[in-house]
C-alpha cells in the first residue's frame, strides 16, 4: 500500500503531520495551506508589506488570501445605463425598432456591462504563535491597523475581510471584541490536524 502523500507548503516542504507543532512563521504558512484547502481563497502570500494612511512604516501581513469575484453592487445601476444609452443610440440615430432588434442589443449591453465588474476580494489574516491567549488589547491593535490601512486611498489592495489566528486561545474580551468588528477567530483543532473556527 502506497505512503498516503502529505500537502506541502509553497516552497515544496512537507505540511506537518500536527499543526500544534509548528513554531514561528510556520504557523503562517500552516494556516495559509490550510486556508487555500478549504476552497475559498485561491491565492496565498505571506508577510506582505502594506501601507497605512498614518504610520510611518508599512505593516507586514502574516497572510494574504485572495479570491475573484463578481461584484454587483454597482452592476443594476451600471447595466439600466448603458441598455439605455445604446438602445437609445439604435432607436433615434440609426432608427432601428424592431424589438428583437433592440431586445438583443439589450442583452449585448448587459453582458459588455457585467465583464467589467469582477473584483477581487482579499482577506488579512493575523497569526499569533504564543502561549498565552490573545488579548483584547492585541485585537484592538490589530483593528487599529486595518482601519490605518482602509483609510489609505494609495494602498495596494484593502481587507474586505478579516481573520486572527491564535496557538494559545482568546481571552473573553478579546473574542467580544473581534466579534463586534467581524473578525473570524481561528485556533488548531484539538487533535491538531488543521484549524477551526472559534464559536463565539
Amino acid at each position: 500500500m502506497s505512503e498516503k502523500t502529505l500537502p506541502l507548503f509553497p516552497d515544496g516542504e512537507p505540511l506537518p503531520t500536527n499543526y500544534r507543532n509548528i513554531k514561528g512563521t510556520s504557523l503562517e504558512r500552516a494556516f495559509g495551506t490550510w486556508l487555500k484547502s478549504q476552497g475559498e481563497y485561491d491565492t496565498v502570500k505571506y508577510n506582505q508589506p502594506l501601507s497605512g494612511k498614518t504610520a510611518q512604516r508599512a505593516y507586514e501581513v502574516d497572510v494574504v488570501g485572495s479570491f475573484e469575484k463578481y461584484d454587483s453592487t454597482k452592476v443594476n445601476t451600471y447595466i439600466a445605463a448603458t441598455t439605455a444609452g445604446i438602445i437609445a443610440l439604435f432607436y433615434f440615430v440609426f432608427e432601428i425598432k424592431e424589438s428583437l432588434g433592440l431586445v438583443a442589443l439589450g442583452a449585448l449591453a448587459m453582458y459588455l456591462a457585467s465583464q467589467h465588474f469582477n473584483k477581487i476580494v482579499y482577506v488579512w489574516v493575523e497569526c499569533k504563535n504564543q502561549q498565552g491567549t490573545v488579548k483584547r488589547r492585541q485585537m484592538q491593535l490589530f483593528l487599529s491597523n486595518v482601519e490605518d490601512v482602509r483609510a489609505n486611498d494609495n494602498a495596494a489592495w484593502k481587507p474586505d475581510n478579516l481573520m486572527y489566528v491564535a496557538f494559545g486561545g482568546y481571552d473573553a474580551d478579546a473574542l467580544h471584541f473581534a466579534a463586534e468588528h467581524g473578525v473570524d477567530c481561528y485556533v488548531s483543532k484539538a487533535n491538531g490536524k488543521g484549524f477551526e473556527l472559534v464559536d463565539y
